[in-house]
This record gives C-alpha cells, sequence and structure tokens, in this order.
C-alpha cells in the first residue's frame, strides 16, 4: 500500500468492490523505518540515514511508506468492524537468538543486501538529486552495516488478520452447535458432560472476542436453543 496515496480510499474501494455484508478480508503491510531495541542502531550510522532519507523522499512524493501501523485506522474508516490489528518484529540479519528469527533476519539481510540499488536509485537521483555514485558510496558502507552483527536492526509488520463480524460469528457458533447435536454423541461429546463443556468452550471464546455482556448472551440463547432441541 505504499504506492496509493490514499489509504483509507484504497480500503473503502476494494471494500465495495470485493466484498459482500458480513465478509472479512486481511491486509498486512510493513513500517519500513529501521530501530533497534537495544541502541545499537544510531543516527550516525550509515544504514539508518540511509532508510530514513528514503523514506522521507517517498513522503516528498505524497506517498506513505509506513502503512503497515497506520493499516487499523484505514480499514476502520472504511467501516469494518471487529478489527484486529497485530506487530511483529522483523530482524534484519542472523542476530537473533531464537532460531526462526535467525532465519527470517537471514532471509531479510539477502533481499535488502541484494535489492539496495533498486530501492535506491530512482528516489536518491530523480527526488533527491543525488548523483549515482554519491549513491552508490552511500550502499557500500549501508552494506557494511548490515554485515555488522552488532547492529540489531529491525522493523515492523502489521497484520490485521480475518475477523468476522459479529452476526457472521454468531451464525458460525450456532451451525456448529447445531453439527455438533447432529452427530453421534459418542463419536463428538460424552453423553454426561459433552453439553456443557461445549458450551462452556464456546461461551469462553466468544467472551475473548466481544465481552462477556456479548458472550452471556450467546450463551442464553445455547440454552434456548437446547431446550428446543
Amino acid at each position: 500500500m505504499t504506492a496509493v496515496e490514499s489509504g483509507t480510499q484504497f480500503v473503502s474501494d476494494g471494500r465495495r468492490s470485493n466484498l459482500e455484508p458480513g465478509g472479512w478480508c486481511e491486509f498486512q503491510d510493513f513500517d519500513l523505518q529501521y530501530y533497534s531495541e537495544d541502541g545499537s542502531l544510531t543516527a550516525e550510522n550509515p544504514l539508518l540515514f540511509w532508510i530514513s532519507t528514503l523514506l522521507d523522499a517517498a513522503r516528498s512524493l505524497n506517498r506513505e511508506p509506513n502503512p503497515g501501523s497506520r493499516l487499523r485506522g484505514w480499514v476502520e474508516t472504511a467501516g469494518f468492524q471487529n478489527v484486529v490489528h497485530k506487530r511483529y518484529r522483523i530482524p534484519i540479519g542472523p542476530w537473533p537468538r531464537d532460531p526462526n528469527l535467525k532465519e527470517i533476519g537471514l532471509l531479510n539481510h539477502a533481499q535488502i543486501s541484494g535489492g539496495l540499488e533498486g530501492l535506491s536509485m530512482r528516489l536518491y537521483t530523480n527526488v533527491l538529486k543525488w548523483k549515482p555514485e554519491e549513491v552508490l558510496l552511500l550502499l557500500s558502507k549501508v552494506r557494511k552495516d548490515l554485515e555488522d552483527p552488532s547492529k540489531h536492526a529491525m522493523f515492523d509488520l502489521y497484520v490485521t488478520p480475518p475477523s468476522l463480524s459479529l452476526s457472521r460469528f454468531c451464525s458460525t457458533l450456532l451451525a456448529m452447535w447445531y453439527m455438533v447435536r447432529s452427530q453421534s454423541r459418542a463419536t463428538w461429546i460424552s453423553m454426561d458432560t459433552g453439553d456443557a463443556k461445549l458450551l462452556e468452550i464456546v461461551w469462553n471464546v466468544f467472551d475473548s472476542f466481544f465481552g462477556s455482556t456479548a458472550a452471556a448472551t450467546l450463551h442464553n440463547l445455547f440454552r434456548r436453543q437446547e431446550a428446543n432441541a
């Protein structure tokens, strides 16, 4: 979404064109501002200077280079409900101790280091009016920072995962309830405590999404459905 002028308009147009009422969607995008949590990346480092200058050049073209943290506002303004917004820290380089993060950091390092010229040249030369040789000199210093294991650089990925509307969530749980009741108790739930345990599980799940009041309402609805079964 970095390439669009208005994130809210983009999300709104997509909702009207591709979704029916009650539908859901997922957005993922980055905040490309690099940082470190331990102070190892500072303003004096070419890596931080390079990315900050690059992002400022994008902003001068009325493009938002850090759309990730704004996804929630755009999605809610577009009319979506029950929006979930998650932040993930993405390391640059294999410096993390966690094996999964180490692999992610290594792959991230490869794609950044291999794409420096492609990421930089147009904005630095056309917008900032740097000479190509000046850009290449800066990028040589950036690569040195990227290879330095003491620089614990990272950026953020934001995700708004699928989130069902309240009505659709209720319908889904009711469908599950009827499905379970229509099957063999020996297969799905025990004779003595199955119904009560299922209701407790459903209530807890619903409570985690929508709060105790809404969960209690659905719980009572299930009780009425059970009495009429």
